[in-house]
């Protein structure tokens, strides 16, 4: 497996800042609803705080948690952390107090670099909170229960700053001992196999994972992705997702300005707001989930909007009212923190019929292989198993994991997705442990899904397994309805059972409009509260 055709600029956080504020200093990086950073300001931003940070002992290999969120400040530290060859750790905005501090245990970082408040989360409350003999501190930590956590930094909103933690600016001006020469010394030491960041996985289904990403192979794959999808200096991307998830940072922050383009973000997501600044900012590439596209266009005035720039990403066909037509007509991809973006790439021509359904082909410089779960021997083509990939951009590793754990003898990484590769494109038909086993036969929930979806009027669906004390479990579905659509339970059943075998045809059977999916502050589906609705169904 080779490593694809090298960037304009030396693989490294510090080569790709430096290069693209010589090349496109004065052009917009990063749009914060009225702030506005250029790419030389934030590599001059970002070069105070990593002198600041130098001055201070961190260097190459030291651990840096930070908690922003999307924004500017977030982009400024981030350089500054990596540019110098510290290792950057984004921390979840989300997060209450004990997972603040199960994480910076986790890492083992060194300093948290913070901002003190974001919406209603006050972060040095929660640090007060779950950092037992904090505030008998000074700014330099010493505590048990976090051994290596030495200070905190912050970013005020016009709060006080607490006596165990210092304020940025005073921080930053601790720099002005470090020469530029002495950056530019440090920063030239840096090389891409260096690690550059732990990613945390989201933890939906277990404890997150520190996933090992290094600065060849996050920079190379995050270039290519916004490469492939056309972004360049005179785009302007909005994408909502939380940059301290992979979703926000490889395919939103990085894949766009590594292009030289510029990343609108917001607070938080406000129909009227985002679109006036979608708007305003004549955003060309709008990514984000169906339902937002919804609220937008119930905006009173939204017909009478300015939205001509947009050229591309998910949500502007849903905005300019262009239909997407059926979603297995052409691939899509699918990716993971592990694989830094997409490891399998779309098509933009219709696939044939014997394709439909497909989630693409190896992203470049990737290899996949389907094993049976059981024996973990490759199967022939059109067999089920377990989707491994390898390949430059797969991680180094998760932190704290040995090698032997995480990866196979062979160098590929088992993803946990269950497929089949035809033709050399993969189809996705669950991940391990979903399967639901209802009187002694198990059911694939993307089956199901999948059959769910080719009923006229099903917007989408959710399956889940529910315990039943004769079967063990039932197949149960909520099925969101398309608003003009006329549904009713029985017509779902019956459609199914054309073409499901009966034990798959959902026993229970949730008839939902799109406003009523419960979802998470994180803009995600709250499966959990599904599958309480589907309890209560059930009785």
């Amino acid at each position: 497996m080779t490593i694809p055709d090298s960037l304009p600029f030396t693989e490294t956080a510090a080569g790709a800042m430096r290069w693209l504020s010589q090349h496109h200093g004065g052009s917009k990086m990063v749009i914060e609803e009225d702030r506005v950073a250029t790419f030389g300001e934030v590599d001059r931003a970002s070069a105070d705080l990593a002198k600041a940070l130098l001055s201070s002992g961190v260097g190459k290999g030291s651990r840096i948690a930070f908690l922003f969120p999307n924004g500017i400040d977030f982009a400024k530290v981030f350089f500054a952390i990596t540019r110098i060859g510290a290792i950057a750790i984004p921390v979840n905005t989300f997060y209450k107090a004990p997972e603040l501090v199960w994480q910076l245990n986790h890492c083992d970082a060194q300093m948290l670099i913070t901002i003190d408040r974001f919406l209603h989360n006050d972060y040095l409350a929660r640090l007060d909170e779950g950092l037992v003999g904090l505030a008998g501190q000074g700014d330099e930590i010493l505590l048990e229960s976090t051994p290596y956590l030495r200070k905190v930094v912050v970013r005020t909103t016009g709060g006080q700053v607490p006596a165990w933690a210092e304020e940025i600016e005073a921080f930053t001006s601790l720099g002005a001992s470090v020469s530029d020469s002495m950056l530019c010394a440090v920063e030239s030491t840096v090389v891409p196999a260096d690690q550059l960041c732990v990613l945390y996985t989201s933890g939906s289904s277990a404890t997150p994972k520190g996933v090992v990403h290094s600065h060849g192979a996050l920079l190379r794959r995050t270039a290519s992705v916004g490469a492939d999808f056309g972004i360049g200096p005179e785009d302007i991307v909005y994408n909502p997702s939380p940059f301290f998830w992979t979703g926000g940072l490889s395919n939103g922050l990085l894949s766009t300005v590594l292009n030289a383009g510029a990343v609108m973000t917001e607070e938080r997501f406000d129909a009227p707001r985002t679109l006036d600044q979608l708007e305003k900012h004549r955003v060309t590439v709008a990514v984000g989930w169906p339902h937002f596209a919804a609220s937008l266009r119930a905006v009173p005035d939204f017909s009478k909007r300015d939205l001509s720039a947009l050229r591309g990403g998910i949500l502007t066909p849903l905005l300019l009212g262009n239909e997407l037509g059926d979603p297995g007509l052409t691939a899509t991809g699918i990716g993971m923190t592990e694989s830094v973006a997409q490891h399998t790439y779309g098509e933009k021509d219709p696939l044939p019929e014997s394709l439909r359904g497909a989630y693409g082909r190896p992203a470049p410089g990737i290899e996949q292989m389907i094993v049976d779960v059981d024996t973990g021997l490759a199967v022939p083509d059109g067999q089920e198993g377990e989707l491994c990939i390898r390949g430059y951009s797969v991680m180094q590793g998760y932190y704290k994991k040995e090698r032997e754990e995480t990866f196979r003898a062979d160098g590929f990484f088992a993803t946990g997705d269950l497929g089949v590769i035809r033709d050399g494109f993969y189809f996705f038909t669950g991940r391990r442990g979903d399967m639901v086993k209802t009187g002694g036969a198990n059911v694939s929930p993307a089956e199901v899904r999948n059959a769910m979806l080719g009923i006229e009027g099903v917007q989408e669906c959710f399956i889940s397994g529910l315990p039943d004390p004769d079967k063990g479990e039932v197949v149960a579905a909520a099925v969101v309805v398309h608003p003009q659509a006329d549904l009713t339970a029985e017509t779902v059943r019956s459609e199914l059972k054309a073409v499901l075998s009966s034990f798959k045809v959902p026993q229970v059977l949730k008839l939902m409009r799109p406003s009523d999916i419960p979802m998470l502050p994180t803009d995600k589906v709250d499966r959990r509260a599904i599958i309480g609705l589907l309890q209560q169904q059930a009785g």
